[in-house]
């Protein structure tokens, strides 16, 4: 009965520990820890062009709901604005995650982690 939440559990290990490696992703920018604001329009930039069968989706892990850009990898910059639910915890970052795919199968997923600020109230 706990095979699977072990199994999940490592899953997560494994995975968490893939995003975590900045010497081996192809984001460009944002850097580790930047900051962004809500509302504020940015960027998620990659290193090189690729081919139009390689293509990625990006979005904030604590908001998977909301998909912040997507499409070929022929282009290296994608604009968005952000979004609420990406408003990091207190004294913590949230995950941008980078979906890539080659011919519809996973090929990697890389990740930076930002601090994400609520909105200013004026």
């Amino acid at each position: 009965m706990l095979l699977p939440y072990f199994l999940l559990s490592v899953f997560f290990l494994l995975i968490g520990d893939s995003v975590s490696q900045q010497e081996t992703s192809s984001i460009v920018y944002p850097t580790e820890n930047t900051v962004w604001r809500v509302g504020q329009h940015v960027n998620v930039t990659f290193s090189q062009k690729r081919p139009p069968k390689d293509t990625v989706a990006i979005f904030f892990e604590n908001d998977r709901k909301v998909m912040l850009g997507a499409g070929p990898l022929t282009e290296t910059v994608f604009k968005f604005v952000v979004p609420p639910g990406a408003v990091s915890p207190p004294n913590g970052t949230s995950l941008l995650l980078a979906v890539k795919r080659e011919n519809f199968y996973l090929q990697s997923v890389d990740g930076v982690n930002v601090k994400v600020l609520p909105e200013l109230d004026w």
